[in-house]
């Protein structure tokens, strides 16, 4: 009896210890930013428990903008493109191809312009839930393009034209 007594003991307070520990480390699900930044072509988000962490992995960024939800953040891609990338001008640009949307720890999703190939302004939209693209080429008219972040899907696209009245989530970045 004293035995089986002593390894309930010894598997209980293990089991204890087990559970312990592992909330002691466990990754936080979810938590408030305060405010998002970018420094040298890092992007860096503070938190509600005063932290600065660097969110960007290795490359250039640019453009932070936080989420309704005070948890989706979202930065583009940075690079200085020219003649010597085939690209028909005499000077060199600032120019994004990708949207990165970061949530609780990890990126969610890249998006890319899905009809030109740079991204010159961007927006969340509905309280965060989708992202809207002004998209162009180097010169001419540009483009609107609505993303659904959960889904990772083209919701509607607006080539902008002349005299044309822009859709109501695409204000806002004429």
């Amino acid at each position: 009896m004293k035995k089986t007594g002593l390894n309930a003991v010894i598997i209980l307070a293990a089991s204890v210890i087990v559970l312990f520990s592992s909330m002691a480390f466990a990754a936080p699900t979810s938590r408030t930013v305060l405010s998002v930044s970018e420094k040298k072509g890092s992007i860096y988000a503070v938190y509600d428990d005063g932290k600065s962490v660097k969110i960007s992995k290795k490359g250039k960024f640019k453009s932070p903008k936080l989420a309704a939800d005070k948890r989706t953040i979202g930065y583009l891609n940075s690079s200085r493109m020219g003649p010597k990338d085939g690209l028909a001008i005499s000077y060199t640009i600032d120019a994004s191809s990708i949207l990165y949307i970061y949530k609780d720890g990890k990126v969610l999703i890249e998006v890319s312009p899905d009809s030109r190939p740079f991204i010159w302004e961007w927006k969340f939209h509905n309280d965060g839930k989708q992202v809207v693209l002004k998209t162009g080429h180097t010169h001419g008219l540009s483009n609107y393009e609505l993303y659904d972040i959960e889904k990772n899907k083209l919701i509607e696209e607006f080539a902008e034209k002349e005299n044309t009245k822009m859709p109501d989530w695409a204000q806002g970045l004429e």
